[in-house]
């Protein structure tokens, strides 16, 4: 759920707090919190972890100290048992942002949950994500996330998702990125003709030239909103900024686990949720922290 308190004054945006540049404290960080300490109380046992992904969570420029923090005590402490208990966690979030989003979709507005995170869904504000259809906007399914891309990466990194839940989120949320990273998945299990290629096509056809050229533009060119938000290429924000630490750490990571997590680089070339958004980032960590030590999901 997108519940935060902001406790640093950030810069403001079109009337908007700039939320990539924001100090700011998350219900699930709390809970991630009281995770490692009651893991902390019962076991403490130290895992040995890559030191790209250490240098992954130290030098990403957009989560906080207590954040990184928070992320090196899991990747270190917590045990695969916990991370099957976040991953089930995540699961059944996902299903509910599922049905929220869906409602949002249908109704075209937000649905009165704002005080447990929900955005609020007008049309009239630029940055809420939309697309046109027959020169009418149409907002995208957000459920209790900040942006519907969020929603479906959530959905996609989690192993233990149903595959037809991952196509429907893909489906309400119209997350291009996402939905090709579901079909590379698919097509390493030689499913070459799939259910996420139909949503593809279908979200390329909506979206149209005009949709693609902007996030071209906002991959290679600008950042969106005139710098509002990070470079929509975790790869060449980091050069963008030297941030050569964290480059050097993603870059060692895929190629280390290329088989792996190649399913995600459209995600990493056309987005820059991974290293932006903190739900996202954790658990992204504890995913190539399992795969990075061959750690079979059951």
């Amino acid at each position: 759920m997108n519940i935060f308190s902001t406790f640093e004054t950030p810069e403001f945006f079109i009337s908007k707090f700039n939320l990539y540049q924001s100090q700011s404290l998350y219900l699930s960080e709390i809970l991630m919190s009281a995770s490692v300490i009651l893991s902390l109380l019962s076991n403490l046992k130290i895992k040995k972890v890559s030191i790209y992904i250490h240098l992954i969570v130290i030098f990403n420029p957009y989560i906080t100290i207590y954040q990184k923090i928070l992320s090196i005590i899991i990747i270190e402490v917590l045990t695969f048992n916990n991370f099957k208990l976040i991953y089930k966690g995540l699961k059944h979030g996902v299903f509910i942002n599922l049905l929220i989003g869906t409602v949002q979709v249908i109704k075209q507005n937000k649905i009165g949950l704002t005080k447990i995170g929900e955005s609020n869904l007008d049309k009239k504000i630029s940055q809420i994500a939309k697309f046109k259809l027959f020169n009418t906007d149409l907002i995208r399914a957000y459920g209790l996330t900040p942006h519907p891309n969020i929603l479906a990466f959530l959905s996609i990194i989690n192993p233990y998702q149903n595959s037809k839940i991952q196509n429907l989120v893909n489906f309400i949320t119209l997350s291009g990125s996402s939905t090709l990273s579901k079909y590379i998945k698919d097509v390493k299990n030689k499913n070459y003709i799939t259910t996420s290629l139909i949503i593809l096509t279908i979200i390329i056809l909506i979206k149209g030239d005009n949709s693609i050229n902007n996030r071209v533009n906002e991959v290679f060119t600008t950042n969106s909103h005139n710098n509002f938000q990070p470079k929509h290429n975790i790869f060449l924000d980091s050069i963008q900024h030297f941030n050569f630490p964290l480059l050097l750490g993603f870059t060692l990571l895929i190629y280390k686990n290329f088989t792996k997590l190649i399913f995600l680089l459209p995600i990493m070339l056309l987005d820059h949720l991974i290293i932006s958004n903190y739900s996202c980032f954790i658990t992204f960590i504890i995913y190539s922290t399992q795969v990075d030590k061959s750690i079979k999901f059951e």
